[in-house]
């Protein structure tokens, strides 16, 4: 979760001007590249364990959806408190942000609320990942 603390700290530094978010956008690329070496090793491990094929897709999707839920509920946060804009803003121009705003037109409820429940649900997810998988 460290490298997605430092991409939205990069972003919002970059949002509000500053230079340094170069360095911070070098530091998460070197991380992603430590991150895909670990989880190639783990497989490689898994493969000479002769562990199923099966078993061995589905700690891949365990990662990639502990990632997810995790950059989900943490992300925005991180950004929103850098960048100075409140907690639960949503953007206009990303995906997320446009699906937040779509849901919400749909539904008589403003868009910082549907935008708690989906961060407070992936929350919720991702714990139960962490813990059930540690």
């Amino acid at each position: 979760m460290l490298l997605v603390v430092l991409d939205a700290y990069g972003d919002a530094l970059r949002y509000r001007g500053y230079q340094i978010w170069h360095l911070v956008e070098a530091v998460q690329i070197a991380g992603w590249f430590v991150f895909a070496g670990l989880f190639a090793a783990d497989c490689m491990t898994s493969i000479v364990a002769n562990q199923s094929v099966m078993s061995i897709i589905l700690s891949g999707w365990i990662y990639v959806l502990i990632y997810v839920l995790g950059r989900i509920w943490l992300f925005d946060l991180v950004y929103n408190l850098t960048a100075g804009k409140p907690i639960l803003y949503v953007g206009k121009n990303d995906l997320f942000g446009k699906s937040v705003r779509w849901f919400a037109g749909i539904w008589p409820v403003s868009y910082s609320n549907v935008s708690f429940i989906v961060k407070f649900m992936a929350l919720i997810g991702w714990v139960a990942l962490l813990l059930g998988y540690i």
